[in-house]
């Protein structure tokens, strides 16, 4: 019994102490992208893997004691598109070798992680949503969110940096953010990960659907949005590939896709208190 209270303790603890964190690794990126400090160079991976390591030890937990992950309501996906956020930038700066587009990225984990800490809960999950395939559909549902994110954030950054040299004014952005070449290819890098992602949870979902629950996605508003959205990133990632488009009207077309997407993930999430129209 005691080890029961103890693990219920812990659970409190580390959501209280993930959007400290967050702040600090936050801190330590932003301190290192607005000034020439060396020391937070060295150190800020070592605080990103770190705190990459305990929310992932939040969740394991969290998932041993309630025996299911948190990935039933708006508040947990909170949680988890920060987790996405933190593991795709990771990769991110990992392989392009560039950590100076960190701060912007952990800004908009930081705020899903405070937000997802403040109303934390535990809910009884109904069996219905035991499934793997249901794990295996939300979670790349989410990385899908999250790569999206990450592909609208640099969207911004290249308009952003694009600006600033045909102004020439040469900021603190001219001289951090990457060239405009690599905003681009991590641009399309992101976007098709989304394209990826989310293709892995319309076809889990589907097969999910149809296998287990008997039923069609006809008339259900998630699963039509989820499609149409599909539908976008194809578009997009063509145009790109078939040099259609200027630079500039792609990454405003990614932007507002990602907007596109986040008002109807709103919208059909406020209207709509089922997890899908057939349960």
């Amino acid at each position: 019994m005691g080890i029961y209270y103890f693990t219920i303790d812990m659970v409190g603890i580390l959501n209280s102490t993930l959007p400290i964190l967050y702040f600090l690794v936050l801190i330590a990126y932003g301190i290192s992208f607005f000034t020439n400090v060396s020391i937070t160079k060295h150190v800020k991976r070592v605080l990103l893997i770190f705190l990459t390591c305990i929310h992932c030890c939040f969740l394991i937990l969290v998932a041993f004691e309630y025996g299911y992950l948190p990935l039933t309501t708006v508040i947990h996906v909170f949680s988890f598109l920060a987790l996405s956020l933190l593991l795709l930038y990771l990769f991110i700066e990992i392989f392009t070798h560039n950590s100076d587009t960190g701060v912007f990225i952990l800004a908009i984990a930081f705020f899903f992680q405070l937000i997802a800490s403040i109303w934390f809960s535990i809910d009884t999950m109904p069996e219905i949503l035991r499934s793997h395939y249901f794990g295996v559909h939300v979670i790349a549902g989410l990385l899908a969110y999250a790569s999206l994110t990450i592909a609208g954030l640099y969207g911004f950054l290249y308009l952003l940096m694009y600006r600033e040299m045909k102004q020439k004014r040469f900021t603190v952005f001219f001289r951090k953010l990457p060239p405009l070449e690599l905003l681009e290819n991590m641009t399309f890098v992101a976007l098709t990960s989304t394209f990826v992602f989310s293709s892995i949870t319309i076809s889990v979902g589907s097969f999910w659907l149809i296998t287990d629950l008997g039923s069609s996605f006809f008339g259900d508003a998630k699963i039509i949005s989820t499609l149409l959205l599909w539908i976008f990133y194809a578009v997009l990632l063509l145009l790109y590939k078939s040099k259609s488009l200027q630079q500039t009207v792609f990454m405003k077309l990614i932007i507002f896709v990602c907007c596109l997407t986040l008002i109807m993930m709103v919208l059909i999430n406020s209207t709509l208190t089922e997890f899908h129209a057939f349960f």
